[in-house]
């Protein structure tokens, strides 16, 4: 059995009770800084608002990020 590369990233949401575990293994493990980076991209754009909601009832998830942050980055990455 050869080498494996694993990842593991944990997501909480500010209530606290809310949790979600994402993981990637590979045996690519020469690739695992990029899939570290994608990673780290699809833990950047879980939520736990409800995205059928308006923006009133969302709160903070119904706003635009700011420009220069890593939401928008992410954002702008993936769509």
């Amino acid at each position: 059995m050869g080498d494996i590369w694993q990842g593991t990233v944990a997501v909480t949401g500010s209530g606290g009770s809310e949790i979600v575990l994402i993981q990637l293994v590979t045996s690519a493990v020469e690739m695992a800084e990029d899939f570290r980076n994608i990673l780290l991209g699809v833990a950047h754009t879980v939520s736990f608002t409800d995205p059928s909601l308006s923006g009133d009832e969302a709160g903070a998830g119904g706003r635009e990020p700011e420009p220069d942050s890593v939401v928008a980055a992410v954002k702008s990455v993936f769509g």
